[in-house]
């Protein structure tokens, strides 16, 4: 028996391994379906379920999951990140546009009675040039989807902050409220650009922030 080769391959084992896995990583890193640079998915200032995701170059918004619903809007400082990451948590900096602290939620009126809805988060995809967001909203039985769009990019857009949202599953004479229109800053307009209080149909409605 060849004692030298079987030394020798003995060496080289570890070398190959370790090479073959650098390979495996950078295919992985490739092929990750978000840019970690574009959505975080660390809590963010302590919120333990929540989400951070980039609009344009410098606009970060942060979403509180478990309320279904943006918690905070920044702007990065000029040539800074806008997160902060220590110990696995996201931290926002920079100029914040909008942030709430409260328990506003959903709410599903029908005929003669107005209910606050419970929401679970159904996860994230990135499609296109948007991401997009989900959530079972619900009731005494009543579910409905709501889908929320984020663009990517911020080109053309006339205001700071834009995305959009839709409802599945909402039935004639009922409207859906969202936590923080016209009070808290957020302009909704439905799919024909006509401003609107409450969605009332499921076809895409528009968010902005002046």
């Amino acid at each position: 028996m060849n004692y030298r080769f079987i030394t020798i391959l003995w060496l080289l084992i570890p070398l190959l391994g370790a090479r073959f896995s650098l390979s495996r990583a950078g295919e992985n890193d490739a092929n990750l379906p978000f840019d970690p640079a574009r959505i975080c998915r660390l809590s963010l200032d302590e919120v333990p379920r929540s989400i951070s995701i980039r609009q344009g170059d410098d606009v970060w918004i942060g979403y509180d999951l478990e309320k279904g619903n943006v918690m905070k809007v920044w702007q990065a400082p000029a040539g800074s990140p806008g997160l902060i990451i220590k110990s696995f948590k996201a931290y926002s900096k920079g100029t914040t546009w909008f942030e709430v602290k409260n328990e506003e939620a959903w709410s599903l009126k029908t005929s003669g009675s107005k209910d606050r809805l419970s929401a679970r988060y159904l996860g994230s995809t990135r499609e296109d040039e948007h991401f997009l967001l989900r959530w079972e909203l619900s009731h005494d039985g009543k579910k409905l989807v709501l889908n929320e769009r984020i663009p990517i990019s911020s080109d053309g857009a006339d205001k700071k902050v834009v995305r959009e949202v839709r409802v599945e599953s909402l039935e004639p004479g009922e409207a859906l409220f969202h936590p923080m229109i016209n009070p808290e800053g957020w302009e909704l307009t439905n799919s024909d650009g006509q401003p609107v209080s409450t969605l009332t149909d499921t076809h895409w409605h528009r968010l902005s922030l002046p």
